[in-house]
């Protein structure tokens, strides 16, 4: 990683070629519930999530996970980490080394939308692998999603029919009935 960044947990998570799970903060009710069950699928195979964990679904799955699942978490701030206390229900994922916070800010009290951005740019030039589980197209995240396909990233979207429209040769739908393409 060319930049500094500031973690705490098992910093060797960011090596693991992480995948960058991303998703707009407003999304349409009927992608909730089946969005949760998906992301919780995913926790249960042996990969390294990387996210914000700011959306609805993204927190619901967060807290659904368990230090005995198989996957590691990596909790990347868009605020400072020394203003952040790992929550209760990652503790023991913390205490088992499955778990890293990480953040580009050292003392920054505030999230706003130029910080996510910025931190959401360090994904795209360090990581190659993104799934998105939905954007919203007047979002930062479809600036994102193009500039990952531009940059020939490895790009995933979750197979929901709110995502229909960024379904492309590109990009690569994944359900819970074919996760393993994430493997």
């Amino acid at each position: 990683m060319s930049e500094l960044i500031y973690s705490c947990g098992n910093s060797g998570l960011m090596e693991t070629d992480p995948i960058c799970t991303l998703c707009s903060r407003t999304i349409p009710i009927s992608l909730i519930e089946p969005g949760i069950i998906f992301l919780h699928s995913l926790m249960k195979i042996p990969i390294t999530l990387i996210s914000g964990w700011q959306s609805s679904i993204e927190r619901k799955a967060l807290r659904m996970h368990t230090a005995e699942m198989p996957s590691n978490i990596i909790y990347f701030l868009a605020r400072g980490i020394d203003h952040f206390k790992i929550p209760d229900y990652l503790q023991e994922d913390y205490a088992k080394q499955k778990l890293a916070v990480v953040s580009l800010w050292k003392s920054e009290k505030t999230i706003d939308r130029y910080k996510a951005k910025m931190r959401n740019n360090y994904l795209l030039k360090n990581m190659s692998r993104f799934l998105f589980l939905y954007i919203n197209i007047t979002g930062q995240l479809a600036q994102l999603f193009k500039e990952a396909i531009n940059q020939q990233k490895k790009v995933f979207i979750f197979d929901h029919f709110s995502n229909s429209q960024w379904i492309t040769k590109n990009v690569i739908p994944v359900s819970k009935y074919n996760s393993e393409v994430l493997l």
